[in-house]
């Protein structure tokens, strides 16, 4: 199952992701795009490993921020083809935040069942 990063600019709290985003079956997850094209199309990172997963967000989101995962399922791989969204999967950790020509950011996925969220 894939696994996708949950990723937020330092306003949502494990509350609100557990009482707003999760119940409302909404979260927002990691995505890259180029450097400078805000409204290009979004690559959501993918992971098949949890342990991978956990040491990528360690090395490219900010301390202090809120991280977790997200199992994907058959049914949202599916939704983010049809937004015309990219994914992409990683097999190790790598660094993206000295990247030139790439950003990370976030899009708020929606999904058809309550997701199964786990953070830390």
């Amino acid at each position: 199952m894939p696994i996708a990063i949950l990723h937020t600019d330092g306003e949502l709290q494990l509350q609100d992701i557990q009482t707003d985003c999760r119940d409302q079956k909404w979260i927002p997850l990691l995505v890259y795009r180029p450097r400078g094209e805000p409204n290009s199309t979004p690559t959501v990172i993918l992971f098949e490993s949890q342990d991978i997963a956990r040491r990528f967000t360690l090395r490219n989101t900010m301390k202090g921020h809120l991280r977790g995962g997200i199992n994907l399922t058959t049914e949202d791989m599916e939704w983010i083809k049809k937004k015309g969204w990219k994914t992409e999967f990683l097999h190790w950790p790598r660094l993206m935040t000295n990247l030139p020509d790439v950003e990370l950011g976030f899009e708020v996925l929606e999904f058809q069942q309550t997701p199964e969220v786990y953070c830390g």
